[in-house]
């Protein structure tokens, strides 16, 4: 969760998460233990949210996504996607939110 909103985050500056930390002065030597679940340490947290002008809470996870985040996270997995693949995954997508509509109405 913590690396996901830390690629969003890099994502909406246009910065890649290496020099989003360069730019910090933070170490990249963690970006794998980072992608694997584990966190930062409190002062580099605490670095990386007065960059980014956010709560700590946030980037750990302890408050709900906002719509903004979310709707990046979807645009990176869907540019993660190889372009001939595209269209196919949104008429997936589709058919998802179709049926998810579909059972909220039922409830």
């Amino acid at each position: 969760m913590f690396y996901e909103r830390l690629q969003v985050l890099c994502h909406e500056r246009k910065l890649s998460v290496s020099a989003a930390l360069q730019i910090m002065g933070v170490s990249s030597g963690n970006i794998t233990h980072w992608r694997k679940g584990r966190l930062p340490k409190g002062k580099t947290l605490r670095r990386m949210a007065q960059f980014f002008d956010v709560p700590v809470d946030f980037l750990i996870g302890s408050k709900q996504e906002s719509l903004a985040v979310q709707q990046e996270k979807l645009l990176l997995l869907f540019e993660s996607v190889p372009a001939e693949k595209r269209a196919d995954l949104l008429r997936q997508f589709e058919k998802m939110t179709q049926r998810a509509r579909e059972d909220a109405d039922t409830q």
